[in-house]
């Protein structure tokens, strides 16, 4: 190689080598920034936290705010699938009378069918969700405190809010049952607000029944609706 050539060479390789460079810092630079983010605007707050990210923490994070996205879309599609399935939930409460439940019916119905619409997209968020991450290249430094993030905001919160729409399903059901019991004997007993009379021993009986098994659902999904309430403040 003659002497012009070498330099010519060695000066190439200097360049990459110093480019090289460059990027392993950019890389690391941009991890430190997104292990911060994650432990001190996630992990460590109380309640659930997931906060948007300004422009200066999109440019800080680089290539790890696409890594980001994963829990912050989930957590955009569980806040739209809650206030998609809060009138249904609020069905029960409308209907606050044996009287009106017997005349709901067909509410009911709806309301059931639109919380498995919800139920069965946000199951698919979550399954999308699990995919992408499983998807991700991560050190083994950012691996840990992600998946403390990623439980604490996408895991935990899905598994409860999952739990808080099957027991609204089972309240539902129930009040079609017994919506559908009152229907049934509906000559045999007396509306009286809130009260329910009736003119058998028999019907007592399975009116008591109906009635016990809607309250220990309600209790249910009260102890349900306490834990999401205390686990997002």
């Amino acid at each position: 190689m003659n002497p012009l050539a070498r330099k010519v060479f060695l000066f190439l390789f200097a360049g990459l080598a110093l480019l090289g460079l460059s990027a392993c810092s950019n890389e690391a630079g941009e991890r430190k920034a997104f292990i911060e983010f994650l432990q001190t605007r996630i992990v460590d707050q109380p309640g659930l936290r997931v906060p948007k990210l300004t422009d200066e923490e999109q440019k800080s994070l680089g290539r790890y705010a696409a890594q980001y996205a994963v829990i912050g879309d989930f957590n955009d599609s569980m806040g739209k699938a809650f206030n998609e399935a809060s009138p249904a939930m609020q069905t029960m409460a409308s209907l606050s009378t044996p009287q009106a439940l017997m005349q709901g019916q067909a509410r009911i119905g709806q309301a059931r069918a639109a919380l498995a619409k919800v139920k069965g997209q946000l199951g698919e968020q979550l399954s999308k969700t699990q995919a992408d991450r499983a998807k991700l290249e991560q050190p083994d430094d950012l691996k840990t405190v992600f998946q403390a993030a990623y439980e604490k905001t996408v895991v935990k919160p899905s598994e409860l809010m999952l739990k808080v729409l099957d027991q609204t399903d089972g309240i539902l059901a129930e009040a079609q049952n017994f919506a559908a019991f009152l229907k049934a004997n509906e000559a045999s007993v007396t509306f009286n607000g809130s009260q329910v009379e009736v003119n058998s021993p028999a019907l007592l009986e399975e009116l008591n029944a109906h009635l016990g098994a809607l309250n220990d659902k309600r209790h249910k999904l009260m102890e349900l609706q306490n834990e999401l309430n205390a686990m997002v403040r």
